[in-house]
């Protein structure tokens, strides 16, 4: 207690301090930013907010109107960058999408053939240098030369694992078997070049070490990078998959181990994407027969899950590579299903695009994990959302096509014009 002057006489004349009140027989304080103006308050009512305190308030409420302005400023901003990075990121897409559609019929690197005839004549296996310097081979620089050149000619795919580090087939058996395989289509597949045998001289073959630098990296990682367009452009295609012992590992080699392989699926899906299972074959030994490729047998010994295969890179950890092969693959893959796209109808299709759809998520994934050379993984885009938007794409340009033809009557150039004008946008 406090008295208000001198002189006081009783306990009557205490009284409680400033920023307090009676409460009974003793002084209480005022509640926090609480006080009494003067001293000798009698109870809680006498409490009310200090100065000090309104001006914390005051400034408490400024504050929260700020932030609440900043935050709003700040989210606009952030949206509006949001979504002008979406709309950039589409863009690309789309830019991706329409690039992968133009390529999936342009040649990276030239076609290079060996005819049948010379094939046989060369008695192994020769590397591609070889048989350059040797005048075995035919280069077609563009797709317009291949088309060309295939109305005129056979013109076969040879798909094979190799078995050895370097060389393909050190002890002959998959050339042996190649052989065989000539020697069934040359007799057993009718083919557009008339009726009877078709000759060797108008068979030309497509074989990896005979028709890719074995030398040179850049030629290599070219016609690496062409092999969707140049399995799709084959009248045939044939698999060669006997069983032999790979010369480096010591392990058997067939049609399950050819399977596994990126590269080798790689090609296998290009085909089927490029012209369904029309002649399409497996060899499985050198004195075999042409075995077709059905609906049955693609679905149990030829997955199409091209994106879960081991690939060598993968394999080595991606040494001194920051990519991976699989990325390489995704436009051109991308660039052939949006053929398939187009054949809905097509009975020679019926069966592919009905397993695109039930294996979508697995055959174009969306992302993927990368190993890097020191044992450690990251996780990295692959398709993403190209295939969703790809299949949009398609479907407006067929729609916009249709009614583009049916709003004319000038025959076959006003509907090409039509189609030069989408693909140009």
């Amino acid at each position: 207690f406090v008295t208000a002057s001198t002189g006081v006489t009783g306990q009557t004349d205490c009284i409680c301090p400033e920023d307090s009140y009676r409460d009974g027989a003793a002084c209480a304080s005022c509640n926090f930013l609480m006080g009494t103006v003067g001293i000798g308050a009698t109870s809680a009512g006498d409490c009310h907010l200090t100065t000090t305190a309104k001006v914390t308030a005051a400034g408490i409420v400024s504050s929260l109107a700020l932030f609440s302005l900043l935050s709003c400023a700040m989210w606009r901003c952030m949206r509006g960058r949001y979504t002008k990075l979406e709309k950039e990121k589409r863009e690309r897409d789309v830019l991706r999408i329409t690039t992968a559609m133009m390529e999936a019929d342009k040649l990276g690197h030239p076609m290079v053939l060996c005819s049948a005839k010379n094939f046989v004549e060369m008695g192994t296996l020769h590397p591609y240098e070889y048989a350059r310097d040797a005048g075995k081979l035919v280069v077609l620089d563009t797709m317009a030369k291949v088309h060309d050149f295939a109305l005129k000619n056979f013109i076969v795919f040879i798909s094979h694992q190799w078995l050895g580090w370097g060389r393909p087939d050190s002890e002959l058996m998959h050339y042996r078997s190649m052989k065989r395989a000539i020697d069934r289509l040359q007799h057993r597949v009718k083919t557009h070049l008339g009726e009877g045998p078709t000759p060797l001289e108008r068979m030309y073959l497509w074989v990896d070490f005979c028709s890719i630098s074995q030398e040179h990296r850049g030629m290599q990682m070219l016609a690496i990078a062409s092999l969707p367009v140049y399995a799709s452009v084959a009248h045939a295609f044939v698999i060669i998959c006997p069983e032999a012992r790979h010369q480096s590992t010591g392990l058997i080699c067939n049609l399950t181990t050819y399977n596994m392989r990126g590269w080798c699926r790689a090609e296998t899906i290009s085909k089927v994407f490029g012209s369904g299972l029309a002649n399409m074959f497996v060899v499985d030994n050198p004195e075999g027969e042409l075995i077709p490729v059905t609906p049955e047998l693609l679905n149990s010994s030829l997955s199409m899950m091209l994106f879960e295969a081991d690939f060598s890179c993968c394999d080595r950890g991606h040494k001194s590579q920051p990519y991976c092969d699989k990325q390489d693959l995704v436009l051109p893959i991308l660039g052939m299903y949006s053929k398939v796209r187009r054949k809905h109808g097509d009975p020679e299709y019926d069966y592919v695009i009905k397993h695109i759809e039930e294996f979508k998520e697995r055959m174009f994934p969306k992302r993927f994990t990368f190993m890097k050379d020191d044992g450690q993984s990251e996780e990295r885009e692959l398709f993403g959302d190209l295939v969703e938007v790809m299949e949009a794409h398609v479907e407006v340009t067929e729609a916009h096509v249709e009614n583009q033809f049916s709003a004319v009557h000038d025959g076959p150039a006003m509907r090409d014009a039509c189609v030069d004008h989408i693909v140009s946008l």
